[in-house]
């Protein structure tokens, strides 16, 4: 099969374009002919790790999020038959997207939405996973709350935006002043330029602030929580481990580090949000699957407005 892949660590040129063999599946697996694959800042994270996973070994191929159809299933698959149309998470840390086919768990997987394409649905998963189970388990947020997300822009910011207000949030962008106009588009109550104002210094007050880019801190933002609220960040430091320590007491506010996890009942979740017309992935660009290092080189630069997503096939 044609696949992207990568010998060793190192900068988006350590990318390859070529044939590998095409992956058996264990009975609770599906075989999936990969339509499109999302790119996430995670899979180039993962590519430039020195320190690899035990289990791990070259060539890696790399991808979280996948859009296509079901070719084969295991013997121990109850949920889904060949020809079903599927979009699903894979663990950055086996990766496997960025192929014509792909080995999925069962429990990983969803049917896609029927309103999305497979580039649109392949930008799903991974940043609408992280909204939903960032607001919805970790923020507990409630229909009425206020939600402030910082880097609303951004893959995950946008979901989080459309996913808060679904679930009765009011909601605060923090994004760039070239952005502003685009995200009232997308439901933002009110817009706040980061260029121009410093939200930890606002005298409103949020039951969530989702740190979508991990810019901000619970130190900074303690101020604008209320009594009860809570500060959740997708990526971990030495400081918001220790704050996320000392407010584990459900008591007063609280620090929550998040870590994600791919459930297809939350992407069945997700699906029908989509097709309700509540959530809508947003794409800035598509990438042929041979232009994957361009990709991950326009990731890498930050400052993305939604998703990136690569054609497969």
């Amino acid at each position: 099969m044609n696949a992207v892949f990568y010998r060793r660590a190192g900068p988006p040129d350590v990318l390859e374009v070529g044939e590998l063999p095409e992956p058996r599946i264990k009975p609770r697996q599906l075989l999936v002919r990969v339509r499109a694959a999302g790119v996430n800042p995670v899979d180039c994270k993962m590519r430039a790790m020195r320190v690899r996973p035990p289990w791990q070994r070259f060539p890696v191929i790399p991808g979280s999020d996948l859009a296509g159809e079901v070719v084969r299933v295991g013997a121990s698959v109850t949920r889904f038959q060949p020809g079903d149309a599927v979009y699903a998470m894979l663990s950055p840390f086996t990766g496997g997207a960025y192929a014509e086919f792909a080995a999925v768990p069962e429990q990983q997987a969803a049917r896609k939405p029927v309103n999305l394409d497979y580039q649109a649905a392949a930008a799903v998963p991974v940043a609408g996973l992280t909204a939903l189970q960032a607001l919805r388990d970790y923020g507990r947020l409630k229909p009425g709350d206020r939600v402030l997300i910082n880097g609303a822009s951004g893959g995950v910011g946008s979901f989080a935006l459309q996913v808060a207000k679904a679930l009765g949030g009011t909601v605060t962008a923090v994004t760039s002043g070239k952005n502003a106009e685009w995200i009232k588009t997308l439901g933002a109550d009110r817009v706040v330029d980061y260029q121009r104002e410093d939200f930890t210094r606002s005298n409103d007050r949020y039951a969530v602030v989702f740190d979508t880019v991990s810019s901000s801190s619970f130190g900074r933002c303690k101020s604008i929580l209320t009594p009860q609220g809570t500060y959740v960040r997708t990526l971990p430091s030495a400081s918001s481990v220790l704050h996320a320590v000392t407010s584990a007491i459900p008591l007063g506010r609280r620090a929550r580090i998040f870590f994600l996890r791919a459930r297809g009942e939350d992407l069945d979740q997700l699906r029908d949000l989509i097709e309700a017309g509540r959530v809508k992935p947003q794409i800035e660009r598509l990438f042929p699957l041979a232009q994957a290092a361009q990709a991950h080189a326009a990731s890498e630069a930050g400052h993305t407005r939604g998703k990136l997503v690569l054609r497969v096939g």
